[in-house]
């Protein structure tokens, strides 16, 4: 979908390299959106790339059984998220 590499970039590197909270990933999100020239609602397309990656991960997640902190602050940033 549009903007998945952004949507991705931005919010792993929040979540992973800057433990940024979800309302600041998301200003992010709007500005490189809006730098990008992308005159389309990004809400859609956050979504897709949302359900997408949850739904991916998540599986991975299962099957692990126990998870490392990483996973879990991926985890409360997706539920903020949605």
């Amino acid at each position: 979908p549009v903007g998945y590499d952004l949507f991705h970039f931005v919010l792993q590197s929040g979540v992973l390299v800057r433990r940024q909270s979800w309302p600041q990933i998301e200003r992010q999100l709007l500005e490189a959106w809006e730098q990008l020239g992308l005159y389309l609602p990004h809400g859609p397309y956050l979504s897709l790339y949302l359900a997408d990656h949850i739904s991916r991960y998540l599986t991975h997640y299962v099957e692990q059984g126990i998870l490392h902190p990483q996973s879990w602050w991926l985890i409360e940033t997706w539920e903020a998220a949605l």
